[in-house]
């Protein structure tokens, strides 16, 4: 099977078990959540550590998938408003196998 069909194959299966982010020219940001890995650490629970951000919702997934290009950003004097300082801006199209979400 070629990487394309791979490819192609894992999209589908990330449409029939996650969520579908943002859909058109929406900026996200995702980033891992360093505090969450210390506490499941700790505490023994899974709750998952990937956080994608928008300007209207912030939703924490186990699982990212970005369909299209995007860019990894290192800002260690201008972090996020969460603190992170490493994050994958894109516009393309994100499916999260996601766990809960926030609006904000």
């Amino acid at each position: 099977m070629s990487s394309d069909s791979q490819l192609q194959s894992l999209l589908v299966q990330q449409h029939t078990t996650g969520i579908s982010i943002g859909i058109g020219k929406m900026k996200k940001r995702i980033h891992v959540n360093q505090h969450k890995i210390r506490s499941n650490s700790k505490t023994g629970d899974r709750e998952p550590v990937i956080t994608v951000k928008t300007y209207k919702s912030n939703t924490y997934c186990s699982e990212v998938f970005v369909d299209g290009p995007c860019k990894i950003v290192y800002s260690p004097d201008k972090p996020l408003p969460c603190g992170a300082k490493v994050w994958i801006e894109t516009e393309s199209e994100i499916i999260c196998n996601k766990e809960e979400e926030d609006e904000t």
